[in-house]
């Protein structure tokens, strides 16, 4: 099976992307999906989220 790429961008700050990101890669997580999430956001939030 190919491998499918999701990208989550916007310019504009504080709408929302790194978190909706987040929870995308926690719910293909629960249907049981190989999931890779990659944050350049300086806040990182994501690593806040996933305790990295």
């Amino acid at each position: 099976m190919a491998a499918q790429v999701t990208t989550v961008a916007q310019q504009k700050g504080g709408a929302g992307n790194t978190r909706m990101a987040a929870h995308l890669a926690i719910a293909w997580s629960d249907a049981a999906r190989t999931v890779a999430i990659v944050d350049i956001d300086p806040h990182a939030y994501t690593e806040a989220r996933f305790a990295v």
